[in-house]
């Protein structure tokens, strides 16, 4: 078995909340600082699945043993709020007209669920220091599988999808509590690729 599974989970949630000011003038500058308050911004949760086998010469290279292990982890994608620069946020009184482009998508460290994990071993003689070997190789070859799993472009562009989703219901609570509910809000995410981290 040397095919990942994908299964996609619960996407993040972002409230409004400190964004919104008192007053009733609309202020790129106010939105960009309530923006940047807001640091990380998780606009995605997803499970991949990896599937890996490695073996095990086991005793004085007699008796190859065999695990293959499915490791479920969890990937979270998320946006540097702090990075947002001082023309991020254009507003355009006008047109009535907000348009924001976001940082670009990082994509975190997978999380190995290793208590999850299902394992199958396959060996004549499979020793205690060769299980423990076998445990050690899946467990980097299901974090580095986990990796490219989590690059997907399919899940990359439901995460885009989302931050900009969530970028623009905030700037729209902010511009509803400015007096400006039929404001138009337009969200572009930078370098449309994402980051590892």
């Amino acid at each position: 078995m040397v095919a990942g599974a994908l299964a996609l989970g619960a996407g993040g949630t972002w409230l409004a909340s400190g964004l919104i000011e008192n007053d009733s003038e609309v202020s790129a500058e106010a939105m960009l600082a309530g923006f940047e308050r807001q640091n990380k911004l998780v606009v995605l949760v997803a499970q991949v699945v990896p599937v890996v086998t490695n073996k095990d010469p086991g005793f004085i290279g007699m008796f190859d043993s065999e695990q293959t292990a499915i490791i479920p982890a969890t990937v979270s994608y998320s946006l540097n709020m702090a990075q947002l620069g001082a023309d991020a946020i254009v507003w355009n009184e006008t047109e009535r007209r907000m348009t924001i482009t976001a940082p670009p998508v990082m994509i975190q460290q997978p999380n190995l669920q290793e208590q999850q994990a299902r394992y199958y071993r396959d060996g004549l003689w499979v020793t205690g220091s060769s299980v423990e070997r076998l445990f050690k190789a899946n467990s980097a070859s299901a974090l580095k599988q986990a990796r490219a799993l989590a690059r997907n472009e399919s899940l990359v562009a439901i995460a885009r999808a989302s931050a900009r989703d969530a970028i623009a219901r905030n700037a729209r609570a902010y511009l509803s509590g400015a007096g400006m509910e039929d404001a138009v809000v337009t969200v572009r995410i930078a370098n449309q690729g994402a980051n590892l981290q």
